[in-house]
Formats: structure tokens, C-alpha cells, sequence
């Protein structure tokens, strides 16, 4: 029976933990405290496939690293690291968030490279795995790519991936309405 209700309460805690934030752009005092408490049940839960998980830690570590005035490159790159983790194992928005990283997009100060080819990438796979914003920036950069591009037919072919890209946003974005 001890162990019944030991499980029980230990599922209860996974499931509150998962519903923290839907997208972990910022997390308050309250939700580092919980994750630091609970930051090894994150990381195994990460390394058994949880990508929302690996999407925690990832923002837990960027909170750090803005609670600690953007200095610390170390933890900058372990968030980046695991929101790496999380799009790997398809969470959409661990693919945006590890874009930003990379991208032009932040202008908060980082340490990381920028890289638009491998933001650019991100959002891709940030799409493909249904995160909204990941489609309109992919969208984005084929607009950026066509305003650049001279021959007409590689031009026509960025625009129509554009409006494609920007089209699934917003097909992604009614469908979470409806589901409202």
C-alpha cells in the first residue's frame, strides 16, 4: 500500500512538473526553487526521452543565467545544451528556444556565436514538431532568403516556402484555439 501511494504522490509531482509553464521563457522565484529541488528527477526524466523535461532544465539554467547579469558563459551554453537535448527529442519549443541562442532574434546579451544558418535549422525542426512561433520565423528567414536571391525561380521557390511556413503557424494557432 506504501508503495501505491508513494508512486501515486511521485506521478502527481511528475505531472504538476510537466505543466509548469507551457513555454518556459521565464520562470518566477517559485518555479526555480521547485526545479532546483527536483532538478535530478528533471534530468533523469530528460535522460529517459522527456523532452519537456530537458526544456526545464534549459530554462531553468537561462533564468540563472539572467538572474546572475548574463555573465556566466558556462551556464549559458549548459541551457543551450539542454534545450539542444529537448529538440532532439522532438519539443518544439526546446528547438525554439535553443534558436535564440543562435539567432538575431534576442537581443538580451549572450555569449553564445550567432549562427542564422543553425537558428534557422531550429525553427525548422521547431515546426515540424508543431511549435507555432518556430514556423513563423522559419517563414521569416525564406522572406530574408528571397529578398536576397537574384534568379527569380529561387526567389519564387522562398516565397512560396514562406507563405507555407507562415500558413502552418497559423493552421497551428487556430487548431490550439478550437481545442480551447
Amino acid at each position: 500500500m506504501k508503495k501505491i501511494v508513494l508512486t501515486c504522490i511521485y506521478t502527481f509531482e511528475i505531472l504538476i512538473a510537466n505543466s509548469l509553464r507551457q513555454d518556459l521563457n521565464y520562470l518566477q522565484y517559485n518555479d526555480i526553487a521547485y526545479i532546483r529541488a527536483h532538478l535530478d528527477q528533471y534530468k533523469s526524466q530528460c535522460e529517459n526521452r522527456n523532452g519537456n523535461s530537458c526544456q526545464i532544465i534549459g530554462s531553468y539554467y537561462k533564468r540563472i543565467y539572467q538572474i546572475n547579469g548574463y555573465k556566466d558563459k558556462e551556464i549559458e551554453e549548459a541551457s543551450l545544451m539542454w534545450f539542444i537535448k529537448g529538440c532532439n527529442l522532438k519539443s518544439g519549443s526546446s528547438c525554439y528556444l535553443a534558436s535564440l541562442g543562435y539567432s538575431n532574434i534576442s537581443k538580451l546579451p549572450t555569449h553564445l556565436p550567432k549562427d542564422e544558418k543553425k537558428a534557422f535549422e531550429l525553427h525548422k525542426k521547431g515546426c515540424d514538431y508543431g511549435h507555432s512561433a518556430s514556423c513563423n520565423y522559419a517563414g521569416y528567414y525564406y522572406e530574408k532568403l528571397s529578398d536576397k536571391e537574384n534568379d527569380q525561380n529561387i526567389k519564387n521557390e522562398y516565397q512560396r516556402k514562406a507563405k507555407l511556413f507562415h500558413k502552418k503557424a497559423n493552421d497551428l494557432n487556430n487548431k490550439k484555439i478550437t481545442n480551447k
